[in-house]
């Protein structure tokens, strides 16, 4: 009779760790399905505006410019740049670097860089990449697009990367 109690017991024990571990997988994996149907922000407003020219300690001409997050939300600058010229029909990439360091920037925040002016060009814009949402949100949802699309599953939200450029600039020769 008291093997049959101790095992009630245990089997009690194993059915509440067992529903405490259901109601968990259930919160967590609701959790991730309402983070991964959010709807995307869409596109940043930022502005782009030439500051000057400089030189480095080289000589190399370079071109300062302000960038400022014009959006309510966070936006994530990446490193990738290029330099846009015009052409018969529309601006084409001359060339592109990256910038020593990614980095966000939070809403009316904005930043100084620098980049090897052209040469040689009389007009030119810059481009620069970046996203929405930086945070951990935005994380989750392209780990999540990343393992659907892996599995050859169409992923419910897409991450947008979306490129801001400055007025054209004529160089001052």
């Amino acid at each position: 009779m008291a093997a049959f109690a101790r095992a009630r017991v245990a089997m009690r024990k194993t059915q509440t760790w067992l529903i405490i571990l259901a109601v968990v997988v259930t919160v967590a994996g609701s959790l991730v399905i309402w983070v991964v149907f959010q709807p995307n922000p869409g596109p940043p407003r930022a502005s782009v505006a030439l500051l000057g020219y400089t030189n480095d300690a080289k000589g190399v001409r370079l071109a300062r410019f302000a960038i400022t997050n014009l959006s309510s939300s966070p936006m994530y600058r990446t490193r990738s740049y290029g330099i846009l010229i015009p052409s018969p029909s529309d601006w084409e990439f001359q060339s592109h670097g990256y910038f020593p360091s990614q980095r966000v920037l939070g809403a009316g925040a904005s930043e100084m860089l620098t980049v090897p002016a052209p040469t040689n060009q009389p007009t030119w814009r810059i481009w620069i990449m970046v996203y929405t949402d930086p945070g951990h949100t935005a994380v989750t949802q392209w780990e999540t697009n990343a393992a659907l699309l892996r599995a050859t599953l169409t992923p419910g939200y897409r991450v947008n990367r979306y490129s801001i450029q400055s007025d054209p600039v004529v160089s001052e020769h």
